[in-house]
């Protein structure tokens, strides 16, 4: 992971992150990778967790219901009682592919 793009000590919420293929597990993959600890949220609770936990040590899964605000606003909430420093990335609005290595594999 390049030394420009460095995550270390930021907590990112990630979207969209239950798929096994999906662009979601990939954001949170590679924001791992760059040093984040990483909370893996889907409709999928189960997706988010099977993902959370291949991605190991700071990674985290939430449930959430990304068109419902209170599900949402608890998703951030519990984010930020884990980390100070969030940072959100819904898959839903990148275009860009990212490509996990398999260091977590």
């Amino acid at each position: 992971m390049s030394e420009r793009f460095r995550l270390d000590g930021r907590v990112a919420l990630v979207t969209g992150a239950g798929s096994e293929r999906g662009i979601g597990r990939e954001i949170a993959c590679v924001m791992r990778l760059a040093g984040a600890r990483v909370a893996l949220a889907d409709l999928d609770g189960a997706g988010a967790h099977r993902n959370a936990s291949e991605l190991g040590d700071g990674a985290a899964a939430i449930q959430v219901e990304v068109t419902d605000p209170a599900s949402v606003a608890a998703a951030v909430e519990t984010v930020h009682e884990r980390g100070s420093t969030t940072r959100r990335t819904s898959s839903r609005i990148l275009r860009r592919r990212c490509l996990c290595t398999d260091q977590y594999h």
